[in-house]
């Protein structure tokens, strides 16, 4: 009887911990890439991604914080205090952009890790920039 008892004891542990743990990974929520797409959009010459940026926050469509010089968090997703998950920048734009340093699909393109911050992003007509929220 003892042993019964102790194999069922084990038996419910171990169901337990296998429904706490998948209770745990199920509830990891995916965050929706965020797309400036500025095909057929005419942008002023040394306008930044980060004045478009601006622009959309003061129309309501999107809300962004940045601490020293990086953007730490989009649509209330922030950034995780390690870094892992955080925002990376991918652009279809290939003169700021780097496929070394990473890529990215969206729409159909293959889209490189920018090699500068929003804040020094010169933005062009008919290039698509993405925010992905990503996990190293």
């Amino acid at each position: 009887m003892k042993r019964k008892l102790i194999a069922l004891c084990a038996a419910l542990t171990i169901i337990f911990i296998s429904v706490f743990f998948a209770a745990c990974g199920g509830s990891k929520k995916e965050v929706e890439p965020i797309a400036i797409d500025l095909t057929g959009t005419v942008v002023e010459e040394g306008e930044t991604l980060l004045d478009i940026m601006k622009d959309r926050k003061a129309e309501g469509k999107l809300t962004f914080e940045m601490t020293d010089g990086m953007i730490t968090s989009i649509n209330g997703v922030a950034n995780s205090i390690t870094y892992n998950p955080c925002w990376m920048l991918y652009t279809s734009d290939k003169e700021t952009s780097s496929e070394e340093w990473g890529t990215v699909e969206y729409g159909g393109k293959t889209l490189g890790s920018a090699t500068v911050g929003a804040e020094s992003l010169l933005v062009k007509t008919g290039e698509i920039y993405v925010w992905v929220y990503q996990s190293f």
